[in-house]
């Protein structure tokens, strides 16, 4: 895990702030069945998976946000072997 550091944010649609809290990866062997993918999608199971975790920037802190419905958001991306 990788913290980061507040001044990393995004904004979705509706215009609500999210502060950037930490970076991780899933990864594993690569293979369809047993890939290091956390998620599945359309039946495909990725090498690996990058997963930046934010905060709502209407909370006072990660840990209060954690409770909350609309507290965190996650940016997935996907990394493919070739």
């Amino acid at each position: 895990m990788i913290y980061l550091p507040p001044t990393m944010r995004m904004t979705v649609r509706d215009g609500t702030e999210y502060l950037a809290r930490q970076m991780h990866l899933h990864w594993g062997s690569g293979h369809s069945d047993t890939g290091g993918c956390e998620h599945v999608i359309d039946g495909v199971r990725y090498a690996a998976e990058i997963h930046v975790v934010h905060y709502n920037s209407k909370y006072s802190s990660y840990d209060e946000a954690m409770n909350a419905q609309d507290g965190i958001a996650t940016l997935a991306g996907r990394v493919e072997v070739g």
